[in-house]
């Protein structure tokens, strides 16, 4: 059985942006808001791991699949052309750890068993 998984993009409307919660401060979860139009399907196929990329310029998200894949979705694309998704096959294997070190963003860790 092939599983289909979809990766979403979650737009806050302004309210939850401004609106504190309890004394550390936040927003309440329950308002957050999914738009359509920020639902993308980047892959077919069993999504083990997913992570954001700490970046300030742009929005990445970094996903590893059950064939082994990564795959890198840069939401902020827009109509730059393409959809924004790099896959990287780096072996056979499913991935079951993504590992991204802040201090350097040029490298990304995976793991993955057999």
């Amino acid at each position: 059985m092939i599983a289909s998984l979809e990766l979403r993009s979650i737009a806050l409307s302004a309210s939850a942006k401004s609106r504190p919660v309890g004394d550390e401060g936040g927003f309440d979860l329950g308002s957050l808001v999914l738009e359509w139009k920020n639902v993308a399907r980047i892959t077919s196929g069993k999504i083990l791991n997913v992570k954001f990329f700490p970046c300030v310029e742009r929005t990445v998200v970094v996903a590893g699949n059950d064939s082994g894949n990564l795959l890198f979705w840069d939401v902020d694309c827009g109509n730059e052309g393409g959809n924004g998704v790099y896959l990287y096959h780096p072996h056979t294997g499913p991935v079951s750890g993504i590992s991204i070190r802040p201090s350097v963003l040029l490298k990304v860790d995976f793991l993955h068993f057999i």
